[in-house]
């Protein structure tokens, strides 16, 4: 079984030119269906003055009722909504998302795969991988956004790794709000009687 402690190390590899600056995660535990956890640390570009980029990791983890002790009942993951990295929330002006990872459209099961993002030849990367899932892209301008609809895999514990990157057009100062992110997962009862959703959402402030 699986608790909300299990979520693994993220094993990330970074360049010289960005530098960690803050982080967080937050969960949400509801029984009979399940839990959700997100977790995510941000990075500071340093190797441009002149330019304001940053970037996000994050790892959205779903753990369906029938993996948790407490919960005891037969819930499934049924469909990721969104995840959402909402660089237009933030307090400097004119964010453009540069990079983002995985990018675009994918069906089916991906057992591991090297992505990263980043910008000038400085990059941050990790392993990705994803269940049977048809996965969606729908990122933007000034967000970087996925869902996930299930194909099989749907009584496992399941994360998805996801990355983006935005330049903004004016730099910040300590204090000052990023960006936030918002995350919806739905979990249905292996019936198919019921189906709850359930919302977490972050923001973060230079450091």
């Amino acid at each position: 079984m699986t608790s909300l402690s299990d979520a693994p190390d993220k094993n990330l590899s970074s360049d010289g030119g960005y530098e960690y600056n803050t982080g967080g995660s937050v969960d949400f535990q509801a029984c009979n269906e399940g839990a959700i956890i997100s977790a995510s640390d941000l990075y500071q570009f340093t190797e441009d003055p002149d330019r304001y980029i940053w970037s996000i990791q994050q790892d959205f983890t779903m753990i369906p009722g029938d993996n948790i002790d407490e919960c005891d009942n037969d819930w499934r993951n049924e469909y990721t909504q969104a995840i959402k990295h909402q660089w237009d929330n933030g307090d400097p002006s004119g964010p453009t998302v540069t990079s983002h990872a995985p990018s675009g459209g994918k069906s089916g099961r991906v057992s591991s795969a090297s992505v990263e993002i980043g910008t000038g030849g400085v990059s941050i990367g990790w392993t990705y991988y994803q269940p049977k899932v048809v996965r969606h892209d729908n990122t933007v301008t000034d967000q970087a956004r996925w869902e996930f609809d299930w194909e099989g895999d749907m009584l496992e514990t399941n994360q998805f790794r996801v990355g983006s990157e935005c330049e903004f057009d004016t730099a910040m100062s300590t204090g000052d709000k990023i960006m936030d992110h918002f995350e919806e997962h739905t979990f249905r009862d292996n019936w198919g009687y019921d189906a709850n959703s359930f919302t977490l959402w972050n923001e973060f402030h230079m450091e």
